[in-house]
């Protein structure tokens, strides 16, 4: 049958006196009320493919209007296969747009993380690369890169204080060590003796404030030096260190 509307009249009697299909069955719904259709709306029923809806008027005629849904249901099956097909393909855009989005927003961090893996005592001038990196990475980014310059300029200050500190301490234990060895090398008056001791003492006296210098500085590290002020005489040093010079270039 095509898809088109059918209807179909029955007398009170039961008889089929009009139909707008011809050699088409449509059962005859039964008797019905005689109230109007205003009174009562119309009922509804389902034959395979054929929806059907059926009343009555007050003389006892019975109305019967049907459709054929066989092409609805095509369209809707179709509308199905369109949408399944439709929404797997935003979600397969979507899986994919949010792996890239994902995927860049994560680069940055990995490159960050990496970074930050390599950098060591020893390779401090290495820095991350925030050409490529947005705001908020960006920021973090450039925080820790002026962190690492900072670690990088305090290695370098220990490194260049350790060697100042080694330099220090050589020249005290280079003077009485050669001191020693020369009052020792032949016998000498007590005065010669007095001398040589003289000196070591005052090298030793130097390199233990070199010593106690060191110890303070490493509490002044550690946060736990109060900070004395007092005046001094810079002559005296000079005269030390050129008192200092002066034995131990007469070796």
């Amino acid at each position: 049958m095509n898809d088109i509307a059918y209807f179909a009249v029955w007398k009170p009697t039961g008889e089929l006196p009009q139909t707008s299909v011809k050699g088409f069955d449509v059962p005859d719904p039964g008797p019905k009320t005689t109230k109007s259709p205003g009174d009562q709306p119309p009922q509804i029923r389902q034959r395979g493919d054929l929806r059907e809806a059926f009343t009555a008027n007050p003389q006892g005629d019975r109305v019967v209007v049907g459709r054929p849904l066989h092409r609805l249901y095509g369209e809707l099956r179709q509308l199905v296969l369109l949408l399944s097909v439709t929404g797997g393909g935003i979600l397969t855009l979507g899986l994919a747009g949010g792996w890239l989005l994902s995927y860049r927003a994560v680069k940055p961090i990995q490159a960050i993380s990496a970074t930050a893996e390599i950098i060591s005592a020893t390779s401090l001038s290495r820095r991350i690369d925030v050409a490529d990196t947005a705001s908020e990475l960006g920021t973090l980014a450039q925080v820790l890169n002026a962190m690492f310059s900072r670690l990088e300029s305090s290695f370098q200050q220990q490194a260049r204080f350790t060697a100042d500190a080694s330099h220090e301490l050589r020249t005290p234990v280079a003077v009485i060590h050669s001191h020693t060895e020369l009052a020792l090398s032949r016998d000498r008056s007590p005065e010669e003796y007095k001398r040589t001791i003289e000196t070591c003492l005052r090298a030793s006296s130097r390199m233990k404030g070199l010593i106690e210098s060191l110890l303070l500085l490493a509490r002044a590290d550690g946060g736990k030096l109060e900070l004395d002020r007092q005046p001094f005489d810079l002559g005296l040093i000079a005269e030390e260190c050129v008192s200092i010079g002066s034995t131990t270039g007469r070796r």
